[in-house]
């Protein structure tokens, strides 16, 4: 997993972030989206359900050019209402 101190974070207020807020205002999701050194793409889930979180992966693939070859999902846990909560994706 990465460390932190390689994690280019971004603020609410920066674009990514506005985008991705856009993006998933009545879907549910909430996560908080950074940039890796080497075009990375780090994403922390906070709340989304299952079905949703492939829509996540979709669509900061195709607003950020970015391929999406493996999405590795750390401290898994699955919730008995479907939502999966406070994981950490990492898209290579």
């Amino acid at each position: 997993m990465a460390k932190k101190s390689n994690i280019k974070s971004h603020k609410k207020s920066d674009p990514i972030d506005i985008e991705i807020n856009k993006s998933f205002k009545n879907k549910n999701i909430i996560f908080t989206v950074s940039l890796l050194d080497g075009g990375k793409c780090f994403v922390e889930i906070n709340s989304a359900k299952f079905s949703n979180l492939l829509d996540a992966i979709i669509d900061v693939s195709n607003k950020y050019d970015i391929n999406v070859s493996s999405a590795d999902i750390y401290l898994h846990q699955d919730d008995d209402d479907g939502y999966v909560a406070g994981k950490i994706i990492f898209f290579k």
